[in-house]
């Protein structure tokens, strides 16, 4: 009787070449990839600028001064974004507001 004896098959080497291939594409593919993406920066950067920014609509109108507990606002932000006809009193060291009703001075 004859015996018979079995193998397992070898891959062919085409398949064999096109694994390595389409490794080495891969390979490659994700190495350049990893090199050219611009991953964000690790650097901080201030999005204001100053020390007590004052934020109007959404934007930095300007820079507040802060005494003690006390806020100033800058004239130059006043005159622009509340009213035009904001008055400065150097005498009296005060602003002076006139509506239609009224003249506010505020020291």
């Amino acid at each position: 009787m004859y015996e018979i004896e079995t193998r397992p098959q070898k891959p062919s080497a085409k398949k064999l070449i096109f694994a390595g291939l389409l490794f080495a594409f891969t390979l490659i593919t994700s190495s350049v990839i990893l090199f050219l993406y611009p991953f964000a920066s690790k650097e901080k950067a201030a999005y204001f600028k100053g020390d007590h920014p004052i934020l109007f609509m959404g934007k930095q109108a300007g820079n507040a001064y802060l005494e003690g507990e006390t806020i100033y606002l800058p004239l130059t932000f006043l005159q622009k974004f509340v009213d035009e006809a904001i008055i400065v009193d150097e005498h009296s060291q005060s602003i002076i507001i006139a509506t239609k009703n009224k003249v506010v001075q505020l020291p």
